[in-house]
């Protein structure tokens, strides 16, 4: 993968599910980081649930950068 969109994209969605997931109290159950368990995770929740996510976003963004920043191949 040498897209920056797409390394983005990806690091972002693996950030997201462990956040959610922490949230969701289901960080010791092994899965696949996809948007759809993005949707499992906060469905059924309340919004307090959401709000945590949305407080989440700056170790999201950063957790993004550093894989930018530390990534092997150079991105387009």
């Amino acid at each position: 993968m040498t897209r920056r969109e797409d390394v983005r994209d990806a690091a972002s969605i693996v950030a997201m599910c462990e956040l959610a997931g922490d949230l969701a109290g289901n960080d010791d159950v092994p899965r696949l980081a996809t948007p759809g368990y993005l949707d499992s995770a906060g469905a059924g929740r309340e919004q307090d649930f959401a709000g945590a996510v949305r407080a989440g976003i700056g170790a999201v963004d950063e957790f993004v950068r550093d894989v930018e920043r530390g990534y092997a191949l150079d991105l387009s």
